[in-house]
């Protein structure tokens, strides 16, 4: 702005003195700026689209690590990766890997892993207990997904935090 200023041929000493004069109305203007830019940040995070509207199995497998039990490969109906940073900072014993944009998180030693568009469940008894994770992963994305702005998001690769509980 003072570049186009001086060049209309504003003088350095009648931009001066307009200052001098404004500086009220000048702080005045720039708090109101600063509080609507505020506002704008506040909206769009509380409004921001949830991600994982929805899931579907896809796949049932025999477990490789227990052939008693099953592994579930599920497919969302959005990226969810962009969650993975805040669920790294609240979630005890994750294993983040942000260039592969994957999230490995341990339920009692069994390991769920989290891709942006499918979800991976190892040593899993039935479906039911699979459409149990599943939607217990699901409302603690949304849940976390509103609650973004408190939280810290934790780049890094294996997390220590307190634990949110067992299922």
């Amino acid at each position: 702005m003072i570049f186009c200023i001086a060049y209309w041929g504003v003088s350095s000493d009648q931009l001066s003195l307009l200052l001098q004069r404004r500086a009220s109305t000048i702080k005045l203007v720039t708090c109101i700026f600063f509080f609507a830019l505020a506002g704008i940040l506040i909206v769009a995070c509380s409004r921001r689209t949830m991600l994982f509207h929805s899931y579907k199995i896809t796949r049932v497998l025999p477990c490789l690590a227990d052939p008693m039990k099953i592994r579930v490969i599920a497919e969302v109906s959005d990226e969810i990766q962009e969650a993975f940073p805040y669920l790294n900072a609240i979630l005890k014993g994750c294993i983040y890997n942000h260039p592969a944009n994957t999230l490995t998180i341990r339920r009692d030693q069994n390991p769920d892993y989290l891709h942006p568009l499918h979800i991976t469940l190892a040593k899993i008894e039935d479906e039911k207990e699979a459409e149990e994770l599943l939607s217990w992963l699901r409302d603690l994305i949304k849940r976390n997904t509103r609650k973004r702005c408190q939280i810290e998001p934790n780049y890094s690769m294996a997390a220590e935090a307190e634990g949110i509980g067992p299922l």
